[in-house]
């Protein structure tokens, strides 16, 4: 129990080093000690709240074991037969590291590539990281990051919008799957009633507002990107003026940033 003991204080002072190795800190390949754990010390650590904010490593460390051929580490012909099972004992140990504290490009990435989540759970953690974005500056800098350049043939997702003058209208849209993806939701209040908020590409632009009402409301427009006319622009927005649409926005405009196609995303 006292070497237990021992091993953990280690493992948290530098979990990293520790668990996966000396590898470069954005980058990993060759693991280290997470070799050596069996499932209940796995557990063990993936059930550590001194760890809890180590949610990137705590993925890098499950994906690796859960990947790895245990006889090329020393294991036995018994421990081999059991290897197919570590992806299955993975699916279910991925439960229990907190998903939305791991940016959105490694999300993206890693996460999505490893086949330990569901696209429910890529989808919430998505979502759990979005919903802290409009007010973490570090946070929107990395769903910026991630929103450009994107491949002319992406389409769907998620779009944050930040900043709007017309607080409102603020949050997570999700695309729409009946509209060719040319739509995204946020269902919302304004002026004491509940409605959906539509961010919408329509004659040559995307528009911000609410079209589904009796008397439609713009809120804001933006002229479509060069590079993917399927995702509305960071910038270049403006507040929506004249025409036949009554205008409901005020300055300043604001900033979406547009992230993945993520599998049933639409369904949630």
């Amino acid at each position: 129990r006292d070497l237990a003991s021992i091993a953990m204080l280690v493992i948290r002072a530098n979990p990293r080093a520790v668990l996966l190795g000396p590898n470069d800190l954005n980058r990993v390949s060759d693991g280290g000690g997470v070799f050596s754990l069996d499932i209940p010390a796995l557990c063990t650590i993936l059930n550590d709240t001194k760890l809890r904010n180590e949610a990137i490593v705590m993925f890098h460390c499950l994906n690796l074991w859960a990947k790895t051929n245990a006889k090329t580490h020393g294991g036995h012909d018994r421990a081999r037969k059991k290897e197919i099972d570590r992806v299955v004992i993975g699916k279910k140990m991925i439960k229990k590291i907190q998903l939305s504290h791991i940016p959105p490009t490694i999300l993206e990435s890693e996460v999505r590539e490893s086949d330990l989540v569901t696209s429910n759970q890529l989808a919430d953690a998505y979502r759990g990281w979005a919903s802290t974005v409009l007010e973490n500056e570090d946070r929107w800098k990395s769903f910026t990051s991630l929103g450009s350049p994107l491949r002319r043939d992406k389409r769907g997702g998620i779009v944050i919008v930040r900043n709007a003058g017309v607080d409102e209208v603020n949050g997570v849209y999700i695309a729409s799957s009946n509209r060719s993806h040319k739509l995204y939701s946020k269902v919302g209040m304004w002026k004491n009633e509940r409605v959906t908020f539509h961010l919408y590409r329509a004659k040559h632009k995307w528009h911000l507002g609410l079209p589904n009402r009796n008397t439609p409301i713009e809120f804001y427009c933006a002229p479509l990107r060069a590079d993917n006319e399927h995702v509305p622009p960071i910038n270049d927005w403006d507040v929506h003026r004249g025409g036949e649409i009554d205008c409901g926005g005020i300055d300043p405009s604001p900033s979406c940033v547009w992230i993945s196609e993520s599998p049933n995303l639409n369904d949630l």
